[in-house]
């Protein structure tokens, strides 16, 4: 029981939580900044819609890689469960965004 409870303790540490939980953070900010500019852009026309999705989308990448870049080297996290869980948050919002983007463009489609 005791071993069990030493591999469980790094995991209950405030750094832990601290890390996973800027990850986590950063990861929503750029999923719900890819759905507003998705909104954004499906209001215009479609030459419109590419530049605002595709510029949309490299402007959000440089803002979270230099938010991730900056945590990584002025913040004390965990650089394993920071990158982890940022990532698991990206590419399920990525995900969401695709199907989001689909859907929406099907439903416009078809009348």
């Amino acid at each position: 029981m005791r071993c069990f409870s030493l591999f469980l303790l790094p995991a209950l540490t405030a750094v832990w939580w601290w890390s996973a939980g800027l990850g986590i953070g950063i990861g929503l900010l750029y999923s719900l900044a890819s759905l507003v500019t998705n909104r954004i852009a499906l209001r215009q026309e479609q030459r419109l819609f590419m530049v605002i999705v595709l510029g949309g989308m490299v402007a959000r990448m440089m803002a979270a890689l230099l938010a991730v870049v900056l945590i990584l080297w002025l913040v004390p996290v965990e650089q394993a469960v920071f990158v982890g869980s940022f990532l698991g948050v990206f590419i399920i919002g990525m995900m969401v965004e695709v199907w989001s983007l689909h859907r929406k463009l099907s439903a416009k489609r078809d009348p």
